[in-house]
């Protein structure tokens, strides 16, 4: 079997050294699989990239336009390997046996990624690492009940025979959604590898956060509404992505629909007029409101125990009290405003992101435009 590590990078070679050089150790160990080692450069200066040529002969250096799928799929066009394992260049591993993991999965999965934390003290770096804990639950269970919402791309994966078969990495927003959504269309089976693999960096900052989400929300509901074929498995598993989430639609929309609080607002608007009625309204409101704060105080309870549950299954950090509170109560409401804003911009065909090259034509190959 041959494997090969592929690393792309843009604007600098980033934790490229460090990853190859790890890997480079265990590949010495393993005596029946080939290793091989690929970095594709995007927009590297020439200084920076000769010196990592010096200190990495071993590596093979492709140069790729602007664009992460077109560089991902330019890796598998030169490629003879019958599998591949793809590492952004921001990730640092953690594990001493991350090939041997992969040739493990590789033997009974097809594609597939590994439990991913997020480095940094931020507050928006921690409530993303509760997110990427998240993505554990759905990739262990997945696994478990062969489903799929798809595959992390920092940590990937991927059987050449799923590559050809789909035609490589489709020219999407979010290529990882995608491929997965694609593979599993064709009966492949994702695996999923914990604890966690590799630790990689997150925006620190609302302005850094908001143009990743932006991104991620609207290529995930792209894949999801072209490519995603829905079951009753698959939306338990999205639920358990985000149970958070969840709790909050089903709690907002029961609080609509809910009896007492119609009336409340009926009586209280017609009570303005016939003060006799006011207090029925009010007390209606009351008692509607109540049912409301009930259902968030077991919300925030249900996200604690999954977060920490799933956090201890997936080796991560434990998420503290305080950062659960507000992970349910400010970051979740403003998380779930982007993903509705993504489908919304996914349903109206707005596929532009700012600072991001958006692929189309063959696999990204033939076209890109901003």
């Amino acid at each position: 079997m041959k494997l090969e590590v592929v690393v792309p990078s843009y604007g600098t070679v980033g934790n490229a050294r460090q990853i190859f050089e790890h890997l480079r150790k265990e590949a010495q160990q393993i005596s029946d699989v080939t290793v091989s080692f690929t970095f594709v450069a995007t927009e590297i200066p020439e200084e920076e990239l000769l010196e990592f040529r010096a200190q990495n002969p071993d590596v093979k250096i492709l140069k790729a336009p602007r664009g992460k799928v077109y560089a991902l799929n330019i890796a598998v066009e030169n490629s003879d390997a019958d599998a591949l394992l793809f590492i952004d260049s921001d990730a640092k591993l953690v594990r001493d046996d991350v090939l041997s993991a992969v040739i493990r999965e590789l033997q009974q999965y097809d594609f597939g990624g590994g439990a991913i934390d997020i480095e940094g003290n931020l507050w928006f770096q921690r409530m993303a690492q509760i997110d990427y804990i998240g993505l554990t639950a759905a990739g262990v269970v997945g696994k478990e009940i062969g489903e799929t919402i798809g595959v992390i791309g920092a940590f990937l994966f991927v059987k050449r025979e799923v590559l050809e078969k789909t035609g490589g990495f489709p020219a999407y927003i979010c290529e990882d959604a995608a491929l997965s959504a694609k593979a599993e269309a064709h009966g492949y089976k994702q695996g999923f590898i914990v604890p966690r693999m590799a630790v990689t960096d997150a925006p620190g900052h609302f302005r850094g956060w908001i143009k990743q989400r932006i991104r991620w929300a609207t290529g995930d509901a792209e894949a999801a509404l072209h490519l995603v074929r829905w079951s009753p498995r698959k939306m338990v598993l999205t639920l358990l992505a985000n149970p958070a989430v969840a709790i909050w639609v089903l709690t907002v929309l029961g609080s609509i629909i809910n009896p007492l609080t119609a009336m409340g607002v009926l009586l209280s608007i017609v009570g303005a007029f016939v003060w006799d009625i006011f207090p029925l309204g009010a007390v209606a409101l009351f008692l509607g409101g109540i049912r409301y704060v009930y259902a968030h105080i077991l919300g925030v309870l249900v996200t604690g125990v999954w977060a920490r549950h799933w956090a201890r299954v997936g080796g991560h950090r434990k998420p503290k009290i305080f950062d659960i509170i507000t992970y349910y109560f400010i970051y979740t409401p403003l998380w779930l405003a982007v993903i509705i804003g993504g489908i919304v911009r996914a349903l109206l065909g707005t596929r532009e992101i700012a600072g991001w090259v958006v692929p189309s034509g063959d696999k990204g190959l033939k076209e890109t435009h901003q």
